[in-house]
């Protein structure tokens, strides 16, 4: 009996797995071995009801928020983008100049920009 040719065995494996990948996706759409339809969803395709949005901005908005005025280092690490130095860097700022008079002083501490500013804002108070 004569040997398949390398060529003839590599196209017979192409089309197992072919076949092998077309049965899968018709097991996952048709349920079968007991998986059911398998959802196709992405991020953009989640929608929030009306009442589960509000349900979120509200516990966004009971988060306790961080006066920068009164909180030490350790607090501020807390903070979104903000490590040991940047928080260091806050509180010496703070014993140097005296308290911020709105979050925007924060501007005035080396390394805050606009950008870490933006991340970092719903989370500080100033008072």
């Amino acid at each position: 009996m004569k040997r398949p040719s390398d060529r003839t065995i590599l196209c017979i494996v192409a089309l197992l797995c072919v076949v092998l990948i077309i049965l899968g996706d018709m097991a996952g759409k048709f349920g079968w071995f007991g998986f059911g339809e398998i959802p196709q969803t992405s991020p953009s395709m989640i929608y929030l009801s009306s009442e589960e949005t509000s349900i979120r901005e509200s516990s966004q908005q009971d988060v306790a928020k961080i006066n920068i005025n009164t909180a030490t280092a350790e607090q501020l690490e807390t903070l979104p983008v903000v490590g040991t130095t940047l928080a260091k860097r806050f509180v010496e700022y703070r014993q140097q100049h005296g308290t911020f008079r709105q979050v925007e002083d924060l501007l005035l501490v080396s390394g805050i920009g606009d950008a870490t500013l933006e991340k970092i804002s719903p989370y500080i108070t100033c008072q």
